[in-house]
This record gives structure tokens, sequence and C-alpha cells, in this order.
């Protein structure tokens, strides 16, 4: 299989990839090996074999799957009685061997986003907090300095 330029200009390339450029690089097509050893940044070359017909969908699932596996030891160690985005994986892979629904995709991949939208907005809501004690910490911190200069001032 070859990878070809009008293929990489149907997945909608970022600017820095124009149709000249892409002749350049592929000149009548390449392999994905050799896609793979081109002088381009790392993830532009991952990101021209994350597509079909590279890779059929199910395998671009399962290899999604890997990458979110990867990810849960961080969500358990801060949140380790949240299951949603490991049930998302769960269901992700086992729909791909036909074992669950579109449905249940869709449910556990709606349950896995409002998890992961939960921890962004106690994110957003720590960091505010963070920000509001630098801040207070910073006013008390210049009052003081007033408050010393002030006394330096009326003892003298």
């Amino acid at each position: 299989m070859k990878i070809t330029v009008e293929m990489v200009l149907s997945w909608s390339p970022c600017d820095d990839y124009s149709e000249s450029r892409l002749r350049e690089l592929l000149g009548d097509g390449l392999t994905p090996l050799e896609v793979a050893a081109l002088d381009i940044p790392i993830e532009d070359r991952i990101w021209a074999l994350l597509h079909e017909p590279v890779f059929t969908l199910g395998v671009l699932r399962l290899l999604a799957c890997d990458f979110a596996a990867e990810a849960l030891p961080h969500w358990e160690a801060r949140y380790p009685t949240d299951r949603r985005p490991h049930e998302a994986v769960r269901v992700a892979r086992a729909y791909v061997v036909g074992d669950a629904s579109k449905e249940e995709l869709a449910s556990a991949r709606d349950a896995a986003s409002a998890a992961a939208s939960a921890a962004r907005a106690a994110a957003r809501a720590a960091s505010a907090a963070a920000w509001a004690t630098q801040d207070a910490a910073w006013a008390a911190a210049r009052n003081r300095q007033l408050e010393l200069i002030v006394d330096s001032i009326l003892s003298s």
C-alpha cells in the first residue's frame, strides 16, 4: 500500500503541507514504513499514519484504547472510585470485536466525557483558588512592606 499526495490532501493536513510540499515529500507515493522514516516532525509522521486505509478503523480504535489505558493509572491516582474511563476503554475494545453495540459505545463515551469535564472543572476551580491565594499573599506582603516603611519614617 502506498500513501499518496491525494490521500494526504483528503485528510486535510495543516498549512505546512501544501500540495507542492507533499509532492516533494511523497513523490508518487510512499509505503507506511517510508512515511515513518521521513525527515519531518514525529507528530506529523504519526498523524499521517493514523488514518484509514493505512490502518482499519478497528485497529485505530484499539490503538486509541491502548493510549487511553496508558493514562488510566493517572486517572486512578486522582479519582480512585470513578471507573467511567475504564468502562469506556472496555466497551470500545468490546465494540471492535462485536461484543458491544453502538449505543453502548456512545453511552460509555458520554460517561467518560462527563468524568473528564468534571475533572477539568475541578482543576479550573483549584487553579482559581491558587491564584486567589497568591494574590492575597502578594497583597499581604505589600501591606507589610508599607507598614515597615511607615514605621521607619515615623520612628526617624
